[in-house]
């Protein structure tokens, strides 16, 4: 299991068109992914249920990955690119 943190950087924060670059960019793995603003935790393999943290500009989401342990390692990876790059190719 991995356990971290990233902060929204986007404009825009986790609306519609992130929420799917994080799915489609994860689905095909073996692990389980969850999201976690505030009290309010979403599978991270499910677009609604991202989008409704409501995650806006500079929040923080706790992410928690499980499953096949070369797998997490990938998972995180993709993860804190996206958030780094402010989800550039969504746009």
């Amino acid at each position: 299991m991995i356990q971290f943190s990233l902060k929204v950087c986007n404009t825009n924060g986790l609306h519609a068109r992130p929420s799917a670059l994080i799915v489609n960019s994860i689905k095909n793995y073996d692990v389980t992914v969850s999201l976690k603003k505030d009290n309010t935790t979403a599978d991270g393999k499910q677009i609604l249920e991202i989008m409704l943290l409501a995650a806006v500009k500079n929040d923080i989401i706790e992410f928690t990955i499980e499953g096949n342990k070369s797998q997490e390692k990938e998972v995180k990876m993709i993860l804190t690119n996206l958030f780094n790059s402010k989800f550039k190719d969504a746009y």
